[in-house]
């Protein structure tokens, strides 16, 4: 039973760490686009003086 458990245990933190690491994925995907609007913007500010 000890075995079970820790395995049962081992897949439990790996599939809550790799959904975590999707979550942060995703939110690094999101800030590199708003940086990226945000230089373009910047860019066109520019032009225009």
């Amino acid at each position: 039973r000890g075995k079970a458990d820790e395995n049962a245990c081992k897949l439990s933190l790996e599939t809550v760490w790799a959904a975590k690491q999707e979550k942060d994925e995703i939110k690094e995907a999101a800030r590199n686009a708003r940086y990226a609007q945000q230089f373009e913007l910047r860019k066109e500010e520019l032009a225009l003086r």
